[in-house]
């Protein structure tokens, strides 16, 4: 989707939080944007946790998110291999809240449009 963008346009992905697991997705995908590497492994990590089950996001640690992302030149004992902050989770939990997203892939077009799977037609039609 971004490669398809005019190039005045910004796709910024936001990490969102749905249910009581859901914090360890939040903080594998955190760990990825701190170290660089969020756009090259996003697609592996969802394929490892949810098609291949080879990742159980269920009990994560962050040793077993970074044995993962070594694949893509991080060491485990990188500074960067962290949980996500308070202060990043808060700002994106209060952006959710404010755009009123309620589930997953959802897009919000220039702070106030909200696509979700239902208007776009079914969740076939929104092109990842």
């Amino acid at each position: 989707m971004k490669k398809r963008l005019p190039a005045n346009a910004e796709f910024v992905s936001i990490p969102a939080q749905f249910g009581f697991e859901a914090w360890k997705t939040y903080a594998a995908r955190s760990m990825a944007q701190a170290l660089g590497i969020l756009d090259k492994s996003h697609d592996a990590m969802f394929r490892a946790i949810y098609v291949d089950k080879k990742l159980d996001i269920r009990s994560p640690t962050f040793a077993s998110l970074a044995e993962f992302y070594s694949q893509y030149g991080v060491s485990a004992g990188s500074p960067r291999v962290r949980s996500p902050s308070k202060r990043d989770s808060s700002y994106n939990d209060a952006l959710i809240k404010a755009y009123g997203v309620e589930s997953t892939p959802n897009f919000v077009i220039n702070g106030k449009y909200l696509v979700t799977g239902q208007t776009a037609g079914g969740y076939a039609s929104i092109e990842p």
